[in-house]
């Protein structure tokens, strides 16, 4: 995914009126949950907007849901609280799932009245399930039926596998996200929210085919995520490698003097 890109379209949503990022061109709503989001993206981009936010729309506020994006399990509001049957929603499954990494939890009891122990793998069998349930690289959960197959949940479930160090996975579901990436035109660089399969285009007449700003931000949090695993896991093994040819250069040394 192009990272600038998307960026290049956040910084076209910005209203300088309102100190805010809109929902998407020809929405203009403005989001708590939006701009939060934003900012988490912004506070890497464009600093002095995220001020502007955090002076008004976002003042005295904190997303119950995206501040674990920021490793806040305080303000987060655990998913078995929400919903009881959480399990079927696959954002809600892979924010719990985020949670139990957060907070260093392999995993823990449900809420009250449903005794359930689930663990991070049983959370991420569960999206698994989900993953390719209909349509190959799509997840299907109860919500499909009316938000179609959206990009978000992917980008929740790439943040997951990673988690999980299954860096194959989370580059393949980030690849799926980049083809909805618009190229050209007002909102060349945002990620359309959903994917709706040919036959079932005719059950969704109300979707847009809009990119829009919660989207779009999660897909840049989700892909710098991957850069970062991959630079990571290649900085250790350059490491492991050095490390390695110095043994063997030292061993070699050792051998010629013992001769």
């Amino acid at each position: 995914m192009d990272i600038k890109a998307a960026v290049n379209y956040l910084e076209g949503l910005w209203t300088p009126e309102q100190g805010a990022f809109r929902e998407a061109y020809g929405l203009n709503h403005y989001w708590q949950n939006d701009n939060y989001i934003a900012s988490i993206v912004m506070s890497k981009y464009d600093p002095a907007k995220v001020q502007i936010q955090r002076s008004g729309i976002l003042s005295g506020y904190t997303d119950i849901r995206w501040c674990l994006l920021t490793g806040d399990t305080i303000h987060f509001k655990q998913t078995p609280l929400i919903l009881p049957d959480w399990m079927r929603y696959a954002d809600l499954v892979g924010l719990q799932f985020l949670y139990l990494c957060s907070a260093g939890l392999q995993g823990q009891d449900g809420p009250p009245g449903a005794p359930t122990f689930y663990t991070r793998e049983t959370l991420m069998g569960i999206l698994g399930k989900m993953y390719g349930l209909e349509y190959p690289g799509y997840i299907t959960d109860i919500a499909s039926p009316f938000e179609a197959y959206t990009m978000y949940k992917l980008c929740i479930y790439a943040l997951c596998a990673l988690k999980f160090n299954y860096e194959s996975l989370a580059e393949e579901l980030i690849n799926t996200v980049t083809q909805f990436q618009i190229q050209s035109g007002p909102q060349a660089g945002g990620i359309k929210t959903e994917y709706v399969p040919p036959d079932l285009q005719s059950k969704y007449p109300g979707l847009l085919g809009l990119a829009n700003c919660e989207t779009t931000s999660l897909c840049i949090i989700a892909q710098e995520a991957l850069n970062s695993y991959k630079l990571k896991n290649g900085l250790m093994t350059g490491f492991g490698l050095a490390a390695a040819g110095a043994g063997a250069i030292s061993l070699a040394v050792k051998c010629r003097s013992q001769r």
